[in-house]
């Protein structure tokens, strides 16, 4: 029988009052009250202007609870209303967040068939009494659906997604057009995207930690960060103790601890990442570059036009000057070039473009270098003679040159980029890492793919700077056959 405790929580959570929302866990026999952080990130779920709400940044910092309480209160709140809570993994989800949501109605004496019934084939879960539905949803980009426009007729009213860290943000968007379209009008409320997730260097941390951390959030993007040590749960408490003992006395390493306790983003101990963060950001400061005044172009365009252009000018290994275009416009790319080549004086061939799509009409009209991706990689000096490259192919080759310049300090940053477009050349490069290594030693550089999911975008960026490391690998009178069969 559902409890009247859960009735009075129900007529709190309505009248904003979230302070005053208690009730006894089964399990653990305590009585459980609402922490500050669950509370601030309830005000943003209910008001008027935030639509994307991020919470959590460690370990038991009441995510899951938070998730599985707001949804089912909500629910109640407002009958016939319809809510999707969401993971990458289905099978994860159900074993994570709809386990604590099922735990969270078994405390309020909730009867499966008789206060709520669940169909396993559409995974719904629907309150008889009120009428409103929890959609459990897999959340992973398709190969078959790259835009994920699967999710683009969905009609709810608010969204929940849980480790939003590994959901590619094209999902996460999708699903944000959609929130406020199921009754939010009858009862005048805000379609909401809730987003958990923990530590880590996708599009969580440039969405939420660095606007975050830099006191600089959008109105409608709002960061609650719930730490361990936030959580008054008994639980919690015992948790928070045990994993300190264990990290002293080396049981649990540096990384575990500094994302599982501290909630520290910006740790990094990737063991394939190629370059430190701080290598990254010296790129910008690096003055003592000499500029050695041989003019290069390096340009990445868009396969099929429809991402941004990216034209870089460099005087040795410094950028100089810049144009990005929103979208990739044969003409107006090779208009740039040309006015580019005669500002610079940058002779034909120390300019190249990336020969994939529109890319190939660019390097035909401008007379220029074509940039392969999948082309052999060129043969490397030892000593006094070529060796055979140890790379997949090309693309894999320049991006690990590129990373030996930025970790020697070797590369300066004077362009003028805006703000956002720092943060994204920051992003890209530090995507640069070791995706695999074969038995004979061949590397391979993270794929393009990869990158989008964890970043949500295309690395025009990236690609941009790998490819001023052409002109120092090319070797065109070398016999590639001889080092490649």
């Amino acid at each position: 029988m559902i409890t009247e405790e859960f009735y009075t929580n129900v007529e709190l959570y309505r009248r904003g009052l979230f302070e005053e929302i208690e009730y006894h866990d089964e399990s653990t026999n305590e009585l459980i009250t609402l922490h500050s952080k669950q509370v601030k990130a309830l005000r943003y779920l209910v008001d008027d202007t935030v639509t994307y709400v991020g919470f959590g940044g460690a370990a038991r910092g009441g995510k899951s609870v938070l998730i599985s309480l707001a949804v089912i209160l909500e629910c109640y709140c407002y009958p016939k209303t319809r809510y999707l809570v969401g993971r990458k993994n289905l099978t994860m989800l159900f074993q994570t967040t709809w386990k604590t949501l099922l735990k969270m109605l078994n405390n309020f004496g909730f009867v499966i068939d008789k206060d709520y019934s669940y169909n396993s084939a559409r995974k719904e879960l629907t309150f008889h009494e009120v009428g409103s539905v929890i959609m459990a949803k897999n959340l992973e980009l398709k190969p078959s659906d790259k835009e994920a426009t699967e999710f683009g007729s969905l009609e709810i009213t608010k969204a929940f997604i849980d480790q939003s860290e590994h959901v590619n943000v094209k999902i996460i968007e999708k699903v944000g057009e959609r929130v406020g379209t199921w009754m939010n009008y009858n009862y005048d409320i805000k379609g909401k995207v809730f987003e958990a997730f923990n530590p880590a260097k996708t599009h969580v941390s440039r969405r939420y930690w660095k606007p975050y951390k830099a006191k600089k959030e959008k109105n409608t993007r709002k960061f609650v960060r719930s730490l361990p040590t936030d959580n008054p749960g008994e639980e919690a408490i015992r948790w928070v103790k045990e994993k300190e003992v264990e990290f002293r006395d080396g049981t649990m390493s540096l990384t575990e601890y500094q994302k599982q306790v501290k909630g520290n983003f910006d740790y990094d101990d990737d063991p394939t990442v190629l370059c430190k963060h701080e290598d990254i950001l010296a790129a910008f400061k690096n003055t003592h570059v000499p500029l050695t005044g041989a003019m290069y172009l390096t340009a990445d365009i868009a396969r099929l036009g429809s991402d941004k252009a990216v034209i870089l000018v460099w005087n040795g290994w410094t950028v100089v000057d810049y144009k990005v275009y929103a979208l990739s416009k044969l003409t107006e790319i090779q208009e740039t070039i040309n006015l580019f080549r005669y500002k610079y004086q940058i002779a034909a061939h120390h300019c190249i473009a990336d020969q994939d799509g529109l890319g190939s009409g660019v390097v035909d009209n401008c007379g220029i270098v074509g940039f392969v991706n999948n082309a052999v990689p060129f043969p490397e000096m030892t000593g006094q003679t070529y060796s055979k490259p140890q790379y997949n192919h090309l693309q894999s080759q320049c991006g690990y040159k590129l990373t030996e310049r930025i970790n020697k300090h070797q590369i300066n940053i004077t362009a003028d980029f805006s703000e956002i477009e720092q943060d994204e050349i920051i992003e890209e490069i530090g995507q640069l890492k070791t995706f695999k290594i074969e038995l004979d030693g061949k590397k391979h550089l993270l794929p393009k793919a990869k990158i989008q999911e964890n970043i949500g975008r295309s690395p025009d960026f990236r690609d941009a700077f790998l490819m001023r490391s052409y002109f120092d690998v090319f070797t065109g009178e070398i016999d590639l056959e001889v080092f490649v069969n």
